[in-house]
Order: C-alpha cells, then structure tokens, then sequence
C-alpha cells in the first residue's frame, strides 16, 4: 500500500479499549465475575455482535454476557449504565505507533462516535492531543457528539476530509468495525484497513490487520527496512 497523505483513525479499539474488569465489577450484581478479564479479547468479540447489527445494545448485551452476565440478565445489565465512562485501557504499544506514524509526517485524524470527550480521553492517556502536549500532535478531531450524527454517516468522513484537507483517494481509514468504519469508509470512496486482531474478519473488499502496529509496517515500513 502507497502512504496516503492522511490517516483516519477510531479509537475504540485501535488506540483504546474499555477495562473490562472495571465493567464486570459493575455488573456484579447481575453475575459478572469481576476480575481476570481480558480488555481485547472480549472488546473485538463484542464487536463483531455488534458489526451484525450496527446496534450498540448487541455490544452491551454481548459483553455482559463475556463478562459472566446470566443470559436472561444480559438486557438489562447492559441498560444499567455500567458501560458508561470514558475508555482508559491503551491498546498496547499504541503510543508507539502513533509516534512513528507522527515522525513519517503522516497527517491524522480521529473519527470516532464519543460522547464529546474523545480529545480529553485521548490527551488524559498521553497518546494524542490537537495542538502541543504530552501525545502525538493531530490535525483534527470528529468527535460525533459534536458532528451530530455517528459512524457510518457520510458527515463523519466529510468532516474529517475537511480537517484532513484531501480527497476520498488520499487518505485511508483505520478501524475496528466493519459496520462503522470499513462500510462508513467504502461507501464514501475511502480505503479502509479493518484492524480485526480475532482474525474473523472473511470479507475481501478490505485489507485486515491485527492492530496499528500493523498498519505502521504498512505505511510507513517495518523497523529495519
């Protein structure tokens, strides 16, 4: 793949994760084992419920049930508001990555269905910030609560396109739903590399990868060369 002049990023799940074991002590009550949960494994599976239904109540509900939810509890221990908060465990050497794709000159922006607080989530982690500070500098941030509509909505991408300053065919989008992302990107004429690290990924219309490290060795060159 040739380097694009931007890079689109999510962040659920490219550059964050939710801690599982912090969820599953709030749905205790309902049957959650509160500890010895793995935030990937059990984020990317509840994903892929997700990815069939476009339906945030799927992820909840299928990740209650990972975390040792009872199945007639899961509905309702995914409305509790257990799921709630922001997003603190870091994908791991997502640090990294971002500063490699930085110091390639690479332009990014993140595109991610948040609650407002993606930059704060983002600049709290010491991965990324608009601006000067303490994580890779971005270029721009659509944050959906501020754009107003979510992934897979074409404004997204548009949005992003803007801040980016380049065309459908000058960037490449890198995400962790297919539902989201790879279908939210195809159909606005953008690349995307679905980052599917359980490897269930069967479509052909898009490159996968296991995480961003991945997509650094693609874009930029695997240490070394």
């Amino acid at each position: 793949m040739s380097r694009p002049a931007a890079l689109l990023l999510d962040v659920g799940g490219v550059l964050l994760l939710p801690q599982a074991n912090v969820i599953a002590a709030r749905l205790a009550q309902w049957g959650a084992q509160p500890s010895g949960h793995d935030d990937a494994a059990v984020h990317y599976r509840a994903v892929a419920a997700f990815d069939e239904s476009g339906s945030m109540d799927d992820y909840r509900r299928h990740y209650a049930r990972l975390v040792g939810v009872r199945e007639n509890l899961c509905t309702v221990a995914a409305e509790s508001g257990a799921f709630s908060g922001p997003w603190r465990s870091i994908v791991p050497r997502a640090a990294e990555a971002l500063r490699r794709l930085a110091d390639a000159d690479l332009r990014m922006v993140v595109v991610s269905d948040s609650d407002g607080t993606v930059e704060q989530q983002l600049r709290e982690a010491r991965l990324a910030q608009i601006g000067q500070g303490p994580g890779v500098s971005l270029i721009g941030i659509c944050d959906s609560s501020h754009v107003g509509v979510r992934k897979p909505h074409a404004r997204m991408f548009e949005s992003a396109l803007m801040l980016a300053a380049a065309s459908p065919d000058e960037v490449v989008m890198v995400g962790d739903s297919l539902h989201c992302d790879v279908d939210g990107a195809l159909a606005c004429g953008i690349q995307p590399i679905h980052v599917a690290p359980l490897g269930n990924c069967v479509r052909s219309d898009h490159q996968h990868v296991a995480g961003i490290n991945e997509v650094v060795d693609m874009l930029v060159g695997a240490r070394g060369e």
